[in-house]
């Protein structure tokens, strides 16, 4: 009975994973599509913070449901 209700654990955490992993996937290309005139890696490199806290924003609102 351990050893089941450890196997359902650990597809459960896979599948969690995943979808995670596609959520993220999903807010990151819509960011890109809403912010296609900017260049984020390239204002990032400049030090522009204001573009550090959208992408933080949003990669906190993808993740955190």
């Amino acid at each position: 009975m351990l050893l089941v209700n450890a196997i359902v654990g650990l597809v459960q955490l896979i599948v969690a994973i995943i979808f995670s992993v596609i959520a993220l996937y999903i807010g990151f290309i819509t960011l890109a599509k809403i912010t296609k005139d900017i260049d984020e890696e390239k204002e990032l490199a400049k030090g522009n913070a204001a573009v550090g806290m959208y992408w933080k924003g949003s990669i906190g609102r993808t993740s955190v449901p």
